[in-house]
């Protein structure tokens, strides 16, 4: 497993890749692996447990995401929270210049077929005349 500088897992490197967040040589055996995704698994449960309590206690069914950042602060995570924050954020830009992208599709889509109608209504208007 390579875990590139990003701190994410880059499966284009193979096994024996030579490059981790600190720039020094990591290897991480196949046990290892099993232990960090177990690991992992058991941390998500016990953050979404707490992020759940806290949205109860607010008196909501549904998680937000200041629910994680108080579930974070509660479990003593706060060195995290900033860079959930900028993940967050850059996340909710992302979904942003996606949905102005599939707007403005839409909207040449809508034109496109509005100038097909027109030309075929012209075309029909034509042959009537013609006829």
């Amino acid at each position: 497993l390579f875990v590139g500088p990003d701190g994410k897992p880059d499966a284009s490197k193979g096994d024996d890749a030579n490059a981790s967040s600190r720039g020094a040589a990591m290897h991480v055996n196949k046990d290892a692996v099993g232990a960090l995704g177990e690991a992992a698994r058991v941390f998500i449960h016990l953050l979404s447990a707490t992020a759940n309590d806290i949205c109860i206690d607010n008196k909501r069914q549904t998680i937000a995401v200041e629910d994680i950042v108080a579930a974070l602060e509660e479990l003593e995570f706060d060195d995290l929270v900033g860079d959930l924050e900028v993940a967050i954020q850059g996340h909710r830009s992302d979904m942003r210049a996606r949905a102005k992208k599939r707007s403005e599709s839409m909207k040449k889509r809508k034109a496109l077929k509005a100038a097909e109608a027109d030309a075929d209504a012209d075309a029909d208007a034509n042959a009537n005349a013609d006829a």
